[in-house]
């Protein structure tokens, strides 16, 4: 990003349509808004030449093999009191459920729900909340927490496998994970801290992960 900033305030030969890395590569409003604004009054699609991009994004999605789980770890959100951490270890297919693997820095007990949020470079595509989280672990300070999406509970309109391939291809999607219980805000009390996800008073009892 330090490139692109310093390359578009230099020359404009030098402004950078070549980092493919940039998201929204390649975008025309990088380049020239008055020849954007030419092609729209003389009733052009400016946007046309994405096309080929698009279709390319779509062909190196197609030709790769078919992934099955994705390694994290994820990270802590920074609105999150570090006491304790949610952290997301993967996501990834067991048949035709989408499973999500995370730990608690926490000892929790069954029963326990959760929340899965996954979004796109156009918001929300899912959010499911009251989902149940199977809990082990047995350790005084950690829990291994294990979500199972069934794919009844799909309402995304891709299937989990094509779900899976867009998440990995393309840097805008996110995953996250959120568990409920008194033990997380008993814990949080023992530090001093009153408040939870969001820092609301309201979350002291959620603690929240997120992927990448």
């Amino acid at each position: 990003m330090a490139e692109f900033v310093v390359r578009m305030l230099g020359d404009p030969i030098d402004r950078p349509a070549d980092i493919t890395g940039i998201p929204g590569h390649p975008h025309s409003r990088y380049l020239n808004a008055r020849d954007e604004a030419a092609l729209d009054d003389a009733g052009e699609d400016p946007w046309e030449y994405l096309d080929d991009f698009r279709d390319a994004q779509d062909d190196q999605r197609a030709s790769s093999a078919s992934i099955t789980w994705v390694e994290g770890p994820g990270r802590h959100r920074g609105d999150n009191p570090p006491v304790p951490r949610l952290t997301i270890q993967g996501f990834g297919l067991d048949g035709d459920e989408l499973c999500v693997s995370a730990t608690l820095d926490l000892a929790l007990g069954d029963p326990v729900t959760g929340t899965v949020r996954i979004g796109g470079p156009n918001g929300g595509v899912l959010r499911l909340a009251g989902v149940p989280v199977a809990v082990s672990g047995g350790a005084a300070d950690h829990s291994a927490l294990d979500i199972r999406l069934s794919e009844s509970m799909n309402d995304t309109g891709m299937t989990w496998q094509e779900l899976l391939g867009a998440m990995t291809h393309e840097s805008e999607w996110r995953l996250s994970v959120s568990v409920r219980d008194p033990a997380i805000g008993a814990a949080r009390a023992r530090h001093g801290i009153v408040t939870g996800a969001g820092m609301q008073e309201s979350e002291v009892n959620r603690a929240w992960g997120q992927w990448p």
